[in-house]
């Protein structure tokens, strides 16, 4: 809203999806990726880092008792977020050394709004981005576990093709949301 304020000549068409899109073949001039990213022909640009938090609510700990380390969670319901590549397959780093933990549990998903709702609930522990827990987290409605074990190396990226030359209104996009998210 802010840059559209500035930028008034500007129209932007926002397409949110959790799905893998092919920003060539769909058209797109701009996405926006939550990942670590594989070498590719997209040129991406690093706009801010993204934590990805291990979370509970408090009831869910109290109930079924808070995991001793990252291992313990194969004992524990976890929500599975399918659109994770890793999926059940949650990686920590534990004493120096990347470690796997194949979890399960009563309820997969395909984004993390809905695995920190259902974590929020009650219903298990949790893989999630900060921006979907973030909020839960500072209430306390969730608690963070193995904030010493986290793993993931996610950033927030823009990405654009390669052969495409980046238009002044979409670079100052870019250069909009680098400043906005170095602030947040």
């Amino acid at each position: 809203a802010v840059f559209l304020r500035r930028e008034p000549g500007v129209r932007i068409e926002l397409q949110l999806t959790d799905r893998h899109v092919s920003l060539v073949e769909e058209g797109f001039d701009l996405g926006l990726r939550i990942a670590t990213l594989a070498d590719s022909s997209m040129v991406a640009r690093k706009l801010a880092p993204m934590r990805v938090v291990v979370c509970a609510a408090p009831d869910y700990l109290d109930r079924a008792g808070r995991p001793a380390d990252p291992t313990a969670l194969a004992e524990h319901a976890c929500i599975v977020d399918t659109n994770f590549r890793v999926a059940p397959n949650w990686p920590f780093i534990v004493d120096g050394e990347r470690i796997t933990v194949k979890v399960d549990g009563p309820f997969h998903v395909n984004t993390p709004h809905a695995a920190s709702e259902m974590a929020v609930a009650g219903l298990g522990i949790a893989l999630c981005p900060l921006y979907a827990a973030g909020p839960a987290i500072a209430d306390g409605r969730l608690e963070v576990l193995f904030a010493e074990n986290e793993a993931f190396d996610f950033g927030v990226y823009a990405l654009y093709p390669s052969n495409r030359h980046l238009t002044a209104r979409v670079r100052a996009l870019v250069d909009h949301l680098a400043a906005t998210l170095a602030v947040a």
